[in-house]
């Protein structure tokens, strides 16, 4: 396997901030000093990929387990409505708002569709990156039903999946950053995952939670591949395996 892209980087932190809603896991890791501080630090560095936004973070709550369907089924609405109107209609935009941006399914979904909504608020404000076209092509979008409402059905499924009290008004764009900033903002949380992934590993004894951090394959036995599977940097050379659930 080679090594992550920044794609991948972000849906392992994802899944294993989704993780931390469990108390348990919770409760382990401040033991070794992880506060509410370190949880809101993973959400901002995952923000400034680019891939998700919130504007204030909260206390981590249990999230309804519809949620990641709902969304899944908004996504799978939405992206081909937006992708066959803006392609014959404002092309550039299109290809704008899909740059490398496909739809997804389970915990990437979460990534996918606050990047699309991060997208088409930008093209209300006339973001510059979508050409002139931009406010024109909203409004098309617009027309076809994805109004403020509807993206706001969105955004409150991802506020449950997330951290708690993000504000209900629609947030500023948070346009991902480019070049030298985009690598900083990658390596900045990349080095956040490495450093408390490895924690909870060493300290985390439950199997099941450990699946829950993204660390083992659902359905199999305690196997040293299965450990290996976790390791965040598939080039970098594996831990030993996390102790066994007594």
């Amino acid at each position: 396997m080679g090594r992550l892209d920044v794609g991948d980087k972000a849906e392992r932190v994802l899944r294993f901030l989704y993780g931390l809603v469990n108390p348990r896991i919770l409760a382990q890791l401040a033991g070794r000093g992880f506060t509410l501080p370190d949880y809101e630090e993973g959400w901002q560095l995952l923000r400034a990929t680019g891939k998700i936004a919130f504007d204030e973070l909260g206390p981590a709550v249990a999230s309804d387990p519809t949620v990641l369907g709902e969304l899944d089924t908004w996504e799978n609405l939405w992206f081909p409505i937006a992708d066959a109107t803006l392609s014959r209609r404002h092309p550039a935009v299109r290809e704008r708002l899909f740059l490398n941006l496909t739809q997804t399914e389970g915990l990437a979904v979460v990534l996918s569709v606050g990047t699309f909504i991060d997208r088409v608020d930008a093209m209300a404000v006339g973001d510059a990156a979508f050409g002139p076209d931009a406010k024109a092509a909203r409004q098309v979008l617009e027309a076809r039903g994805l109004t403020d409402a509807v993206l706001g059905v969105a955004r409150a499924l991802i506020v449950k999946v997330g951290p708690r009290e993000v504000p209900p008004a629609v947030p500023v764009p948070v346009p991902p950053p480019a070049g030298e900033d985009r690598d900083k903002a990658e390596a900045d949380m990349w080095a956040w995952y490495l450093e408390w992934s490895e924690i909870a590993r060493r300290t985390v004894t439950s199997r099941r939670e450990l699946r829950e951090l993204g660390f083992l394959s659902p359905g199999r036995r305690g196997t040293r591949a299965d450990a290996d599977a976790s390791d965040p940097d598939p080039s970098a050379p594996p831990g030993p395996a996390a102790p066994a659930a007594g």
